[in-house]
């Protein structure tokens, strides 16, 4: 549609799907659990894109859920002055948050990105054990290095023959 003399376009999007990851090298090599399991997710997102000023300027916010099953985390050292760390799986978690950005061609050869996600997790009980998580989690407990807000500005600059960036990133506090 055109409004004022601008074109206006809106793009309605959602994604869903499951997945599985496989213990890496790292967890591998590096644990002392030979039971370690595959990590399992189902993921769902589902957002809005709106276009303004002839193309030039991009919102975009989204809404994502993904549940996990057997959550793969190192936990920490196994051994006092040791370099092996403990792997273990967290049997049900939770991430749920929403994504937020605004793009911006400032001119044909510069383009400005914005962008902010908030990010709620938790540890969920263990299928039929009410209030139970894998130790040493606690159900409710929030996960590992995933902090509840990140943001960050990104500068493109295209030329004829090269193309430049600039990135800044910023993160609130995490469980560590």
């Amino acid at each position: 549609p055109m409004r004022d003399g601008r074109t206006i376009q809106t793009r309605v999007k959602a994604n869903a799907g499951t997945g599985i990851r496989p213990p890496d090298a790292f967890e591998i090599a590096f644990t002392d659990n030979p039971s370690l399991a595959p990590e399992r997710s189902r993921s769902l997102d589902v957002g809005v894109e709106q276009w303004f000023a002839g193309g030039r300027v991009a919102l975009e916010a989204t809404y994502f859920h993904n549940r996990y099953d057997d959550l793969i985390v190192a936990v920490g050292r196994a051994f006092a002055n040791a370099s092996r760390y403990r792997t273990d799986n967290i049997a049900n978690a939770r991430a749920r948050g929403a994504e937020f950005s605004l793009a911006w061609r400032l001119s044909a050869a510069l383009t400005a990105r914005g962008h902010y996600t908030w990010l709620d997790t938790d540890v969920l009980a263990v299928d039929g054990a009410a209030g139970q998580a894998t130790p040493p989690f606690a159900v409710g407990d929030r996960l590992l290095r995933r902090p509840t807000h990140q943001g960050g500005l990104d500068l493109t600059w295209t030329g004829a023959r090269l193309r430049a960036f600039a990135t800044a990133t910023l993160r609130g506090k995490t469980l560590d």
